[in-house]
């Protein structure tokens, strides 16, 4: 091989540049790879999605303002809210190295003119050192040996921010000068070579690090005025478009039945009792003796329902009302509460009462005028007294939502704003000193009532589903519940948000119809005589359920199932589909089926032993075949939800997960080709069935409440139909 040799004059000319490069450069040039870039890095985040953590956070109230704490905001959920009160947390920017800036991204919400007040600074234990920014995008920084600002509110009064509406904000602070960006766009920008040019930017984004705290709502000379932040993120170095460009808002109360809060949810169904605390009732009350006496009746539209009957002293019907325990009693409220209810008058009676709290000394009541009114400690206030604008439309059902905030009410009618204290047909008030005393009544008396002593008695009314909630519903929340809650044809859902696109709904009260669909409908088909028969029947928990006894040919009992038209039939069901039932096994049988959809080819079943299993087009599955590890239990009523999509299927048990394509006990398959074969049969099958063929025949079952959906059910749908239908 080989080498070739350099000449040595070129070995001296090239010795004597890398010399000079030296001397030019610096000492050595750095090895290769070993340089430094300003890298953007996330060191805090704070979503105020839990309470806050006092070995995180110190809150402090100012003199006649409130501790900061937790609200639940309509637009952004879980929100830090400031009124009054600041918030402290360790700097997470504290001993970090920053090098060419630092960058700062928030939600925002301030109330009007607070242009100096800080939304939030960074400082030193004493506060003698800080840097703070207001809704001004005034930006300060002072020490003992430096002041300097932009945007004081002297100079400059125009806030880039909107009063009452929420913002996104993005804050640039470089050794070159600052920019801020709202909801996406630039506002404001100022660099040295600008008005800010006496600013030390280089020395200010070196002070980050320095200073030991984080402060939300503090640090400027001026107390801020009423601020809500949320999202917030602290970064070291320059955030990019990404972190500039307002981010998606999933917001508000994620979706849940009954909303989160509701500590009381009474479905008068034939019982006075609280559905969510077992200890809470009611109890009807007769003063008089009642000529036709209030009482639970069988309503058309919606079921069972209680009846209040008109009366008061001296009337030809006599004088009874109810009394319930007070579920808001001793609970901590968010921002405020909100009362719920059913509500159709047979006539409109201007002063009596439906819905009452009464303490003893002060009175909160509501009648079907619309008769909002309180009287009692901190003074009287009435609205719609004596005015019939806003009254119910008696014979027809209402859903009323009261909601009461620290600083007023509003009043919904079927999911829309009807009035609130700023909008109304009348209001008047006396030395009244505010909502905090009717907040604290709600909170301290032992009971409700319907139709009790205000200054009148009981108005005429059908009542139904009663909800109380530690706090305010937002308006997304009121549409929900009112959708959830209403019904038609004696209790049938219409379209709630637990079940989506439901198109079959078989209550199995003495009749196999589909409560959603009146043309579709089912029979009991006899194979082999039975001894005890298949039937309806009382059940102690769920009232008229469908009982179907075991059987297959020979059996001692004989053998008959229960056909279905299938709702499914010729439905979109592209991404999925769901079918719901309640079930409660007087035992448990290994094979012999409860649900079976046959198209006289294809095969789907389940059975108590959770046992689910397809044979036909596309292959065949068993899931959980000889094993009992996710049976349901003998005895006890289980909401079984088996969620069919094309690459899955998931099954519910009370409205969590139990078992999975991916997750469960056994399972196996034989040229299986996918879940869309099962889409294809539910979308074509004429009926499905109670204990069919398939190899076996039928399991013994108590079964209540079949629900089919054109769609599959999330898992917050999956839990907020448990929490409707369970009884």
């Amino acid at each position: 091989m080989k080498k070739r040799k350099w000449p040595s004059f070129l070995l001296a000319v090239f010795a004597v540049l890398s010399l000079g490069a030296c001397d030019e450069w610096g000492q050595m040039d750095p090895p290769a790879g070993n340089q430094i870039y300003p890298k953007l890095e996330l060191k805090g985040e704070y979503k105020f999605e839990e309470e806050l953590s006092p070995e995180e956070f110190t809150l402090t109230a100012y003199n006649g303002g409130e501790v900061p704490r937790i609200a639940t905001d309509e637009f952004k959920g879980k929100v830090l809210n400031l009124n009054g009160g600041y918030a402290r947390v360790k700097n997470p920017l504290y001993n970090v190295k920053v090098q060419t800036g630092v960058s700062i991204t928030m939600w925002v919400k301030t109330a009007a003119d607070n242009l100096q007040g800080a939304i939030f600074s960074f400082a030193n234990e004493d506060n003698s050192e800080r840097i703070f920014f207001t809704p001004n995008a005034w930006l300060h920084r002072d020490s003992l040996s430096v002041a300097s600002e932009v945007n004081k509110p002297t100079n400059v009064s125009a806030a880039p921010f909107t009063a009452d509406k929420w913002h996104y904000m993005a804050l640039v602070i470089t050794t070159k000068g600052y920019t801020l960006y709202i909801d996406g766009e630039k506002s404001s920008e100022e660099l040295t070579s600008t008005q800010a040019g006496s600013f030390d930017y280089p020395n200010l984004v070196q002070a980050f690090p320095r200073l030991p705290y984080l402060y939300f709502g503090y640090g400027s000379p001026v107390q801020p005025k009423a601020m809500r932040i949320d999202d917030v993120k602290i970064y070291r170095n320059v955030i990019t478009s990404k972190e500039i460009a307002v981010p998606t808002v999933t917001g508000g109360e994620e979706y849940r039945f009954p909303p989160r809060g509701t500590v009381g949810y009474f479905t008068l169904d034939k019982t006075f009792a609280n559905s969510l605390n077992s200890s809470q009732s009611g109890e009807l009350i007769t003063v008089e003796t009642q000529a036709t006496p209030s009482a639970f009746e069988q309503d058309a539209d919606r079921g069972m329902v209680w009846h209040q009957q008109e009366g008061w002293t001296g009337n030809a019907n006599g004088w009874a009302y109810s009394r319930f325990d007070n579920p808001l009693k001793g609970k901590t409220l968010e921002d405020g509460l909100s009362v719920c209810m059913w509500i159709n008058p047979p006539t409109l009676n201007w002063w009596d009462q439906i819905f009452v709290m009464n303490d003893g000394t002060s009175k909160f009541w509501f009648n079907a005028i619309g008769y909002l009114g309180y009287n009692g400690a901190g003074g009287w206030f009435d609205c719609q007294n004596n005015n019939a604008d806003n009254a119910l439309t008696p014979g027809k059902w209402t859903f009323v939502t009261i909601n009461i905030t620290t600083d007023g009410f509003a009043v919904y009618y079927d999911g829309k704003l009807k009035f609130d204290k700023d909008n109304n047909g009348a209001f008047a008030s006396g030395d009244f000193k505010g909502y905090t005393n009717v907040l604290n009544m709600f909170t301290s008396a032992n009971n409700f009532y319907l139709g009790y002593e205000t200054w009148w008695k009981s108005a005429p009314a059908l009542i139904d589903d009663i909800f109380l909630v530690t706090r305010p519903l937002t308006e997304k929340e009121i549409v929900n519940l009112y959708a959830d809650t209403k019904k038609v044809s004696g209790g049938a859902p219409v379209s709630p948000a637990y079940a989506p696109s439901l198109v079959g709904y078989y209550p199995l009260n003495n009749s196999f119809a589909n409560a959603v669909n009146a043309a579709q409908g089912g029979e009991l088909i006899t194979v082999e005589t039975q001894a005890t028969p298949s039937a309806f029947e009382q059940d102690a928990t769920r009232g008229t359920i469908w009982h179907q006894q075991e059987g297959w040919t020979g059996n001692a009992n004989g053998w008959a199932y229960t056909r279905f038209d299938n709702p499914l039939k010729g439905k979109n069901i592209t991404e999925g589909l769901s079918v719901s039932m309640w079930l409660n096994p007087p035992k448990l049988n290994w094979w012999d089926q409860i649900f079976v959809l046959n198209d006289g080819t294809s095969k789907l079943w389940f059975n108590a032993i959770g046992y689910l299993g397809y044979n036909g087009a596309g292959g065949w599955f068993d899931c959980q075949n000889n094993n009992a590890d996710n049976a349901l239990t003998a005895g006890v009523w289980t909401l079984v939800t088996i969620n069919f999509m094309p690459d899955k299927f998931e099954v519910y048990y009370n409205g969590a997960l139990k078992f999975s394509n991916e997750k469960n006990a056994a399972f196996a398959s034989g040229d299986f080709t996918g879940y869309n074969n099962i889409l294809n049969m539910f979308k074509t099958a004429n009926n499905f069935y109670f204990g069919y063929e398939t190899w076996w025949k039928a399991a013994p079952a108590l079964i209540d409440d079949v629900y089919f959906c054109a769609s599959p059910l999330s898992a917050l749908q999956a839990a907020a139909l448990y929490n409707a239908t369970k009884k």
